[in-house]
């Protein structure tokens, strides 16, 4: 469950100080109807979910390009999920490294218990070969 204090530490780590995302009785002035989390917020998170299940590590040389694409809001309180997949590679880009897409896409769950897509977010990384990964 994201947590309204989770928003609060990302825009201090940030500086990203938008009333949208800090303040309630702003936010509830606006389309949102109340806070909402940073999108950067949730693609880092989207990222730790990532690597909490042994797909990212030091398998990963780099992330080359990251494109993301915001559906919905996320408010405080809401329960969220990720899930990744390998949507394409390339084992040919040097003899100790390849590139590999992924897809990967978040969703809330609401009220109702239906999952909402929130984020889709397309990764390019450079990966190492197994055979240069320390044993």
């Amino acid at each position: 469950m994201l947590e309204q204090s989770t928003i609060v530490a990302f825009a201090e780590v940030t500086g990203d100080m938008n009333p949208i995302h800090l303040d309630p009785a702003f936010a509830r002035r606006t389309v949102f109807r109340g806070t909402v989390a940073h999108g950067m917020l949730l693609s880092g998170i989207l990222t730790g979910m990532a690597y909490d299940t042994g797909l990212l590590g030091e398998n990963i040389l780099a992330l080359e390009s990251s494109e993301e694409r915001y559906l919905a809001p996320v408010r405080p309180g809401d329960r969220i999920r990720g899930s990744v997949r390998i949507s394409g590679k390339d084992p040919g880009v040097s003899k100790r490294c390849g590139r590999v897409r992924w897809d990967v896409k978040m969703e809330k769950i609401r009220d109702d218990g239906l999952p909402e897509l929130v984020l889709v977010v397309h990764w390019n990384t450079l990966v190492f070969k197994a055979a240069y990964l320390k044993a």
